[in-house]
């Protein structure tokens, strides 16, 4: 019998969309793990790119770029079927070879009905603390309070047939790790959002820490891990009044200061992160006839104000686009980002590196830093990392079609 490998859990380190999913699948790919472990819920989307093109993970683990890798879901996630499945085929479409042989689904998985989300647009978390609006705190709900009642899980809800194999994912990955397998844990969302340990009430509606992905996986804390803490230069939050975001700033404040240091250094318009100042300005002159100074420097703005905007706050981005001139749109979206489910504008701020240290230290954990290129644009498409986080473990410097890493 060989000697168990580490089992590598993906980490997010702040509030979601550090990239987890381009790290996944570059670890994927390079590292050759054997099996990778997706559970979660709906409400991240993890992007992955293959053959040059981008694909926005829901529910299966990135690492299907990897055809060697075999595909799993942990009895801890709870499966939107229609998501599922559209997935599924195009991940067949893009491969052009079936999943069926190397996707595993443990038999206790949850379900989560359409119905969820009607329940969580009636509450209006979407407005009042950032949520998605997609019903994952409704599927929890109701798998508590219907036990007896009603049949919650997958594996009740999909007629014979379906197109992956049903496991115990426990035994599953358990026989994996002692006969030597390498295995992943793809985590999902970010440990600022966890629901006990983030800011209540600007959390999601389940734990998002690496503990919590190996409960969810149905494995054993004693086996061997390697944490790797997934941080951004510049973390995100989701549109609107999503809750605390320290060291916050504006999208058009980072375009000018990315902007100016091509500009020092001699880069020209034609950079992937050149946005043009007259786009950025016909942008600030439509926020401020919506609504003023203080919705363009809402970032300055007590969360009183942010009580008091919270629709205004989640939906004025999209208002805004929708009037500029398209071509100024594309050239802002060069560097704005806009959510993976959602599709509204991200907050966005300054690293607070001092937290993700801490935190990397209190969990023994090694940092994977992305969006280097923000930092430092030069690096942008480049192989060569700046030194200035002389403790990550890696970083990721490129554009998103590319990951490269660098060991330092």
């Amino acid at each position: 019998m060989s000697s168990p490998t580490p089992i590598t859990i993906i980490q997010g380190a702040q509030f979601g969309s550090e990239a987890k999913g381009m790290v996944a699948g570059a670890l994927a790919l390079n590292g050759q793990y054997n099996i990778a472990v997706r559970t979660g819920a709906i409400n991240a989307g993890h992007t992955v790119y293959y053959k040059g093109k981008p694909y926005a993970m829901q529910q299966l683990p990135v690492a299907w770029v990897n055809p060697d890798t075999k595909l799993v879901i942990g009895p801890g996630a709870y499966v939107h079927v229609p998501t599922l499945v559209r997935e599924i085929a195009m991940v067949e479409i893009a491969t052009g070879k079936l999943l069926k042989d190397r996707l595993f689904v443990d038999s206790r998985c949850s379900i989560h009905l359409d119905s969820y989300a009607d329940e969580s647009k009636a509450a209006d978390r979407h407005h009042k603390i950032g949520a998605t609006g997609k019903g994952c705190a409704e599927a929890i709900v109701h798998k508590i309070k219907d036990r007896g009642d009603a049949n919650l899980l997958l594996i009740d809800n999909v007629l014979p047939g379906a197109p992956w194999t049903w496991v115990n994912a426990s035994d599953f990955l358990a026989d994996a790790y002692h006969s030597g397998s390498k295995i992943m844990l793809e985590g999902t969302q970010g440990e600022l959002l966890d629901f006990h340990l983030g800011p209540w009430p600007y959390v999601t509606s389940r734990q998002t820490t690496a503990a919590a992905w190996v409960a969810e996986a149905g494995l054993s804390p004693v086996f061997q891990y390697e944490i790797l803490l997934v941080a951004r230069t510049y973390p995100i939050r989701v549109a609107g009044n999503s809750g605390p975001l320290p060291k916050e700033t504006t999208w058009p404040i980072l375009a000018r200061t990315i902007r100016y240091r091509l500009m020092y250094l001699g880069f020209s318009s034609d950079h992937l992160l050149w946005v043009d100042e007259e786009c950025l300005k016909e942008f600030e002159d439509k926020v401020i006839q919506l609504d003023g100074w203080n919705l363009l420097n809402h970032h300055m703005q007590p969360q009183e104000w942010r009580d008091e905007n919270k629709v205004l706050l989640s939906e004025y981005a999209g208002d805004v686009f929708a009037n500029m001139h398209k071509d100024s749109v594309a050239n802002l979206l060069k560097l704005f980002e806009v959510t993976t489910v959602t599709k509204k504008l991200r907050r966005v701020a300054y690293m607070n590196e001092l937290e993700v240290l801490g935190l990397a230290s209190r969990m023994d954990a090694k940092i994977v830093l992305t969006f280097l290129n923000y930092k430092c644009p030069e690096f942008h498409n480049s192989t060569t990392a700046p030194r200035y986080f002389p403790r990550a473990y890696a970083a990721v410097t490129t554009g998103p079609q590319h990951m490269h890493f660098h060991w330092l």
